[in-house]
């Protein structure tokens, strides 16, 4: 999103006084000029004059996104500001270049360069404004302007990528912080993947959306709070995933119904170093299993994943939501159900 101000440069013709009143306090309030036509033909040039003072007034450009790129900003724990559009007409050049972080009238920080990245630990939730100062020591302004947070909106507030692979599964773990940053409780989220590499496959993906995988999950979460999800990824090469940028809405999600089959024995299900629990089966090459859970042994949940068997022994890993509903823990029971 690029803004800036708008200056009005107007010619004046005629003279009705209160239309020239008018025409002074908008090109005033603006930052232009009016100047007066003495007649029609005196317009044309009076029009020239009103150009070349155009290319002579120092202008601010001012646009923000991701650090991977998005567009959607609210929320996000760092942003590059691009003011390098911004222009001096009089080929002096801009020397500096001041920025309101906090949109509080105050510039917190000069530079030299146009594109600054700038952190926000608690999310980005103000519009951000510039002013650039030319060498002759004209400058300009120009404002980012933060689009109001919906009702019901959330954000990824950061999402780093593990650089090991996961020895025991050989999957690689994305750590995503969500936060509601809306003024109402959400339900559930879709988190959407996109840059995904031709050799990466998106292991906790539920289905696509014009051919971006994503995944579905069932929640509810509060405004201002956080939630952090786990989401697993295949590298056909096992180097680590490169490249790929989250993004998360709110979305009207159905917990996945327990799935008809036949419960099968596990053969394990152990509490690892990390907190993740593997469970471990016997699997028939080709058939589908699906997972489920249980507090009590009495009330069970379906995880998301669907796992193919490949003949032998298959090591699956609770890592928590979005697969499951919460993280688990030493007293969460397990059990493998072939599917039809």
């Amino acid at each position: 999103m690029l803004s800036g101000p708008i200056s009005v440069y107007p010619v004046w013709v005629g003279g009705d006084y209160s239309a020239g009143a008018a025409w002074t306090n908008i090109a005033g309030g603006t930052g232009g000029s009016v100047v007066k036509a003495s007649s029609s033909s005196d317009v044309p040039q009076q029009m020239v004059n009103q150009i070349e003072a155009i290319k002579k007034a120092t202008s601010a450009s001012l646009g923000v996104l991701g650090p991977g790129g998005q567009t959607s900003v609210r929320g996000l724990t760092t942003v590059v500001a691009d003011a390098s559009k911004s222009y001096d007409p009089n080929g002096c050049g801009i020397v500096t270049y001041e920025w309101d972080w906090n949109f509080d009238g105050v510039y917190d920080e000069t530079t030299v360069t146009p594109v600054v990245k700038h952190a926000y630990p608690g999310g980005l939730t103000n519009s951000i404004k510039v002013r650039v100062t030319s060498v002759g020591g004209d400058s300009a302004t120009a404002l980012f302007a933060l689009p109001a947070a919906s009702p019901e909106t959330a954000a990824v507030l950061s999402a780093t990528m593990t650089g090991s692979i996961d020895r025991q599964t050989g999957l690689y773990y994305e750590k995503v912080v969500v936060t509601n940053t809306g003024t109402a409780a959400v339900s559930g989220f879709r988190i959407s993947v996109a840059g995904l590499p031709a050799n990466v496959l998106f292991v906790s993906g539920t289905g696509t959306d014009s051919g971006k995988p994503y995944v579905d999950f069932a929640t509810s979460l509060a405004p201002g709070k956080s939630l952090t999800l786990n989401l697993a990824f295949y590298s056909l090469d096992r180097t680590v995933p490169k490249g790929i940028s989250v993004s998360v809405a709110p979305a009207t999600v159905t917990p996945p119904a327990l799935p008809a089959g036949k419960p099968l024995a596990i053969r394990s299900s152990t509490v690892r170093a990390d907190g993740k629990m593997a469970v471990e089966f016997d699997s028939i090459s080709g058939r589908i299993y699906a997972v489920e859970y249980s507090a009590d042994m009495v009330n069970w949940q379906a995880a998301q994943t669907r796992i193919k068997g490949n003949g032998g022994r298959i090591t699956w890993i609770d890592a928590g939501p979005p697969d499951t509903a919460s993280n688990p823990g030493p007293s969460r029971f397990y059990r493998v159900i072939l599917l039809p």
